[in-house]
């Protein structure tokens, strides 16, 4: 996901005209649905953290280990390609 796309969520989540969890999320399932092993995005944060809530909620506990993700970059390459 490139920057333009998600500022313009952003700006037309801020206007009002789409909901902006919905739209952030359908953006994450998109790439899914593409065949994506993995996804690394501007809205990742916010992604873990509504998955988080998300099963905190169907679960009734607390889920206590934080979300988080170092990126691995590959030395053996010239154009420095996460894996």
């Amino acid at each position: 996901q490139v920057s333009g796309e998600y500022a313009m969520i952003k700006a037309a989540a801020q206007n009002g005209w789409i909901d902006h969890d919905k739209t952030m999320m359908e953006a994450m399932l998109s790439f899914k649905r593409a065949g994506a092993d993995g996804i690394l995005n501007y809205f990742a944060r916010e992604v873990a953290g509504k998955l988080k809530d998300s099963l905190q909620a169907s679960e009734g506990c607390c889920v206590t280990a934080p979300v988080s993700f170092t990126p691995k970059l590959a030395s053996h390459t010239a154009t420095r390609t996460l894996v």
